[in-house]
């Protein structure tokens, strides 16, 4: 066996040792090699699988989209997860949740925390929902887009890949439109006096959000931003300092901002 080969197979070895540590039971896992496997058949047929982190809940999945593999970047690589403490019955907002996997992880990892997900796609909109349900009174999620202004946005892409913002003149095929609301508008509607944790995965509209906010930055408690330009970083590491924030880039997740808030020193 090559040098290569020894290096295939322990790759491989490792991912199926990582794939136990993440579902339930072996037979989830031979379920969720499956409907990888098919990522590129047409959509329209679902797979339940029982996660260890939602203590043996289920998640669904469709076929033929992205969501199989959001399912491994939630529950086994966890780039969404707060980088600071959070206190009992804070406040998580979640804007991006996709098909809630995130949501619900949040719920089962902070039993007392307050969660609200927004999603811009209907039918990401609608499996969060789903996924979502075991989770109770104390979530709540929300069709429509974050934007800097309130107002109607359209969006391109499917479900095999990213969606992604888009003019509404442009020319490019749009896979749907979206009511879109500002940052402060979302935290006044659930009054939110305060967020403890903000994940931000907003498909490119970021920097628009963030370089142009009105003072809601001031409400945040600590950050994770997810950016898709990587000429935005700095325009969005300069206005959430400005803010008083700490910005450091994720360690894992290498386009991901995180930003906590500075630490008084003694007898400052």
């Amino acid at each position: 066996m090559t040098l290569c080969m020894r290096a295939r197979l322990f790759q491989r070895l490792w991912r199926l040792a990582a794939a136990f540590a993440v579902f339930a039971s072996p037979l989830d896992v031979v379920r969720y090699y499956v409907l990888r496997r098919r990522r590129g058949l047409a959509s329209g047929r679902m797979a339940s699988f029982r996660l260890r982190a939602l203590g043996g809940g289920r998640v669904w999945c469709r076929q033929g989209t992205a969501d199989a593999q959001v399912l491994w970047e939630t529950f086994h690589d966890r780039f969404h997860m707060p980088p600071v403490p959070l206190p009992e019955g804070g406040v998580i907002l979640d804007l991006g949740c996709n098909v809630g996997f995130t949501v619900a992880h949040y719920a089962a990892a902070f039993p007392s925390v307050h969660l609200v997900g927004y999603e811009l796609d209907e039918s990401n909109y609608h499996m969060a929902l789903r996924n979502t349900r075991d989770c109770g009174a104390r979530c709540t999620v929300v069709h429509a887009g974050v934007w800097s202004r309130a107002g109607i946005l359209a969006y391109a892409g499917c479900n095999h890949a990213a969606f992604r913002l888009i003019d509404c003149k442009s020319e490019e095929p749009v896979a749907g439109r979206t009511e879109t609301r500002t940052v402060s508008r979302i935290l006044d509607e659930h009054a939110l006096v305060r967020v403890d944790y903000l994940k931000m995965d907003i498909e490119g509209a970021e920097k628009e959000v963030i370089a142009g906010e009105d003072g809601w930055l001031d409400r945040i408690g600590a950050l994770k931003v997810e950016i898709h330009d990587p000429a935005a970083f700095s325009v969005i590491q300069a206005r959430l300092e400005s803010r008083g924030f700490l910005c450091v880039r994720d360690r894992v997740h290498w386009s991901c901002c995180v930003a906590v808030r500075e630490v008084p020193r003694c007898g400052s």
